[in-house]
């Protein structure tokens, strides 16, 4: 088997629509909850926010700071548009698509994995996002 670094395995993203402009989403089957960057909140004429009610945590523990969540206009692909919530953070990068957006508009992780064949993951190198989590502490 080959060996392959975290960071050289490809995430599984998404493209989707936001209130009509297009950005690209990770697909994260390990998140609940839809993130969205301060940038594209910014980008998306900053829809009203609403405080969170849940201190969120990355996968390695780190705290991740938000700003609020709101309801955005979503068109995913073959769906029709929905209303989803989206947590604002200020960590960069951090657009993901929780598991219950994924259920709700048929996404199929399985196929996406099919894309991506993985043979074997090792942790020699961080991950970027983690690094930024902690550098914005």
């Amino acid at each position: 088997m080959t060996k392959t670094s975290a960071n050289s395995v490809p995430r599984l993203h998404e493209e989707i629509e936001l209130q009509g402009q297009t950005f690209t989403m990770e697909l994260d089957t390990g998140a609940y909850n839809n993130f969205i960057t301060q940038q594209i909140w910014e980008q998306l004429e900053k829809p009203d926010l609403q405080p969170t009610q849940v201190d969120y945590k990355s996968a390695s523990g780190h705290m991740i700071k938000t700003t609020g969540q709101c309801n955005i206009e979503t068109k995913i692909p073959l769906q029709e548009q929905k209303t989803l919530q989206f947590v604002v953070s200020t960590v960069q990068d951090l657009n993901l698509l929780g598991r219950t957006a994924i259920k709700h508009s048929g996404i199929c992780i399985d196929d996406k994995i099919r894309e991506n064949t993985i043979s074997t993951i090792t942790t020699d190198q961080p991950d970027t996002i983690t690094e930024r989590l902690q550098t914005t502490m």
